[in-house]
């Protein structure tokens, strides 16, 4: 039995004729992604918002006999803002500060830890820190802080469990456990069902984080990019 040798000019020949027809399948392929995959991508995220948004506008009795993706006979938009912060003595103005109160101290406090570290860690000597140096500074740059800024400013922002375990006066509650009560105030005895303040008081509530995330755009951008550049 004879084996059937290859000569090396003739794999080279092959390997460049598999490259080209990968290469040649390279536009196809992003077509499929921008054209198929993007576009469910984009519908799943902007899906919430717009179901948040045509809800809205409904008044509460739109809201529970009204189809969920489709507006009542009422556009109560306007209406539902106004009793959102008039309702229970306009609590929910009360809730709006002690978050942003909370965003201020715990983020800002988060963010300046943060840089204390990358600082330090920049300045450490150990193994491989050469390796992670352009990080590091990165990171302490305006994208870096931004990004970092950002990342804590919705964490607090969206916090529930640690206000929920540390806080039992409802005058000092975030959004997030104000709104959780309004909910559930519906299954109390004697309670009345207002989902249709819930659901435009979570639309009120993700406002300030759309502005922020617009406002440093460029700069969680240069962030993320700087984190994901290997020099």
């Amino acid at each position: 039995m004879t084996s059937v040798s290859v000569s090396p000019l003739a794999r080279v020949n092959k390997h460049k004729r598999d490259w080209r027809g990968w290469k040649f399948m390279w536009p196809f392929a992003l077509v499929l992604v921008f054209v198929f995959i993007v576009p469910i991508f984009a519908v799943c995220c902007l899906f919430p918002f717009v179901s948040m948004l045509i809800n809205a506008t409904k008044t509460q009795s739109d809201f529970t006999g009204a189809f969920g993706l489709g507006f009542g006979k009422t556009f109560a938009l306007w209406d539902n803002i106004v009793t959102v912060f008039t309702y229970d003595d306009g609590i929910f103005a009360r809730w709006l500060v002690n978050t942003l109160i909370y965003v201020v101290v715990g983020a800002g406090s988060a963010t300046l830890l943060a840089i204390m570290g990358g600082y330090a860690l920049a300045k450490f000597r150990f193994p491989g820190r050469k390796a992670v140096s352009a990080v590091i500074i990165g990171s302490i740059s305006v994208p870096g802080i931004a990004l970092a800024a950002l990342f804590t400013i919705v964490a607090t922002w969206n916090d529930c469990f640690l206000p929920l375990i540390m806080l039992k006066d409802s005058d000092w509650f975030p959004l997030t456990i104000g709104l959780n009560q309004w909910k559930d105030q519906a299954s109390a005895a004697g309670g009345q069902a207002i989902q249709n303040l819930v659901i435009t008081g979570s639309l009120i509530t993700i406002i300030p984080l759309v502005i922020a995330f617009l406002c440093l755009q460029k700069y969680w951008q240069s962030g993320l990019a700087a984190g994901a550049v290997k020099e």
